[in-house]
């Protein structure tokens, strides 16, 4: 039977069945390689909405469902909601690198920016800095990073500085400008410089040269004659930070990537990173697209209903559904909680049906079954499984096997998937478990997969979704599989008050989906 792979947004469909019941349209999601590519010439996606005058007059008010832009002048307000990419004349802004970059060791996040550094003294750009983290995710090593930074250094000799038949001295003197500081007055010497090139000519790597004046930079901090030379680094790594992550920049072209970035770390000092930040005219300074939003206050616990989980209950709620920045449809979830088995254990089942419409991109109308199983803990719930749910591909049809027979899937978590309601403000819980998907009419063993998930509780803020306006536990979820699929990042807001208490009002699965609540009713 051919392999099929839900990837982690099988952790999505639990946090939806939270109060919000059934799963989620099946997605099979393959490891894709990565092959070098030059340094600047990165592919970038489709924007969500574009806008017709440069960056600067605009005001930009992020969350993770979605950002509001706002025209200085005008006043005119646009609201794109699960927003991946914003156009605006002179640049681009990607709004997912700030959380991909969550998904590196700091180290190699850093070691990424000093590689722009060392090579074009230039802050990296969003789309650029997204292409090489996922390279690292991927295996690749910084030397081979640095090898293909090279060769796209060579691209834009009038930009760089560097051509192919530049001398070892000349390629030094570059090296020890960008990554120390070192022209004019404090220019090395005719002696340092042959050092260095005396050894790339007797065969070390130039990679090698570039690594090895990173690691030497960092040991000043505390020299009082050239502490200054650490204490410029860093402050150009925190330029290059605020530029490509903070904000997710882009320039339209790869000239003025460089250009307009390279002028903009030359105005860094030891002392000074503010006129660099300048050049971008940007009005606001709120703007972070690194900090996961939240109020920092409330009590989990106010959120956690287990009479929502009651025997006998039955539950009909409906979601707006939304992808790729679009009103999809109606997904409506009818089902009851039931005592039932799994794998032998004694568990309560949510059983129903599943009726999803909708008009985008195209129009279907399909159902699908609901069998999920769970128990409730102390102050949480456990999630065991779910069955006989059946994949679809991306038009909605049923995917069959060799047979011909329509593929239906038991997935398990071992052990079992726990979500808290006793966690702190900012607290997480990680959890490692192993993911299973088999054929729940064969029993064959389908995937397997070693996942790593965390869960934050970020505290209780005010939302509006078509049901109503609540106040609402906000969590963010963080899961990461072996094999390296893609990291997913999700967020749910859990209603803390009134007749919904401990409804899941909202879920964003960062840039695929978001659906909120649109219609509830609990029969007891």
């Amino acid at each position: 039977m051919k392999t099929l792979r839900r990837s982690t947004l099988s952790i999505a469909t639990l946090l939806l069945l939270s109060a919000c019941g059934g799963q989620i349209d099946s997605v099979s999601t393959q490891k894709k390689s990565m092959q070098a590519a030059p340094e600047l010439a990165i592919a970038a996606a489709p924007a969500d909405a574009s806008f017709p005058e440069p960056r600067a007059n605009y005001t930009i008010a992020h969350s993770e469902v979605g950002v509001t832009v706002t025209h200085i002048t005008s006043k005119v307000a646009t609201v794109v909601k699960s927003a991946t990419r914003l156009q605006f004349s002179d640049m681009s802004m990607n709004l997912q690198v700030a959380q991909n970059a969550k998904t590196i060791a700091e180290k190699d996040l850093n070691s990424l920016i000093d590689l722009y550094i060392a090579f074009f003294n230039r802050a990296p750009d969003a789309d650029g800095l997204n292409y090489w983290i996922n390279s690292i995710k991927s295996g690749t090593s910084l030397d081979q990073i640095a090898a293909s930074f090279y060769q796209a250094a060579l691209a834009y000799p009038v930009q760089t500085g560097y051509s192919a038949n530049m001398s070892n001295e000349d390629f030094v003197r570059i090296i020890y400008k960008n990554v120390l500081g070192r022209t004019g007055t404090t220019a090395p010497n005719d002696s340092e410089v042959k050092y260095w090139a005396d050894d790339i000519r007797n065969g070390s790597p130039k990679s090698k040269l570039i690594n090895t004046m990173l690691v030497s930079a960092r040991t000043f901090a505390s020299d009082k004659e050239w502490g200054w030379v650490t204490t410029l680094l860093n402050n150009k790594v925190a330029v290059g930070k605020y530029f490509a992550i903070e904000q997710g920049l882009n320039y339209n072209t790869p000239e003025d990537s460089i250009t307009n970035t390279m002028k903009m770390v030359a105005l860094i000092t030891p002392t000074d990173v503010a006129a660099a930040k300048k050049t971008l005219a940007l009005s606001e300074t709120a703007l972070n697209l690194s900090l996961s939003s939240g109020s920092g206050q409330g009590r989990m616990l106010d959120c956690f209903n287990p009479s929502l989980y009651a025997v006998g209950n039955r539950i009909l709620q409906e979601d707006a559904d939304y992808k790729d920045a679009q009103y999809r449809g109606i997904r409506s979830d009818n089902y009851s909680i039931v005592s039932s088995t799994f794998k032998g254990m004694n568990v309560l089942e949510m059983k129903g049906i599943r009726t999803s419409t909708g008009t985008f991109p195209y129009a279907y109308t399909y159902t699908d079954p609901i069998k999920t199983y769970l128990g409730l803990g102390k102050d949480e719930l456990i999630f065991y499984g779910d069955e006989e749910r059946e994949y679809r591909d991306a038009k909605g049809n049923l995917v069959n096997d060799a047979q011909g027979n329509a593929v239906k899937i038991r997935t398990l978590y071992s052990p079992a998937l726990r979500l808290p309601f006793n966690l702190a403000v900012n607290e997480s819980l990680i959890q490692n478990h192993v993911t299973i998907e088999e054929n729940a009419t064969s029993n064959e063993k389908i995937s397997e997969s070693k996942d790593r998930f965390t869960v934050t509780f970020l505290g209780i803020e005010e939302i509006s979704v078509p049901l109503g306006r609540f106040n609402a536990c906000k969590l963010q979820y963080q899961n990461s599989s072996t094999p390296p699929w893609p990291d997913t990042i999700t967020y749910s807001w859990y209603v803390a008050e009134g007749p919904y208490r401990g409804l899941n009002a909202r879920l964003f699965v960062e840039g695929r989906w978001l659906t909120e609540a649109s219609k509830f009713n609990l029969t007891k």
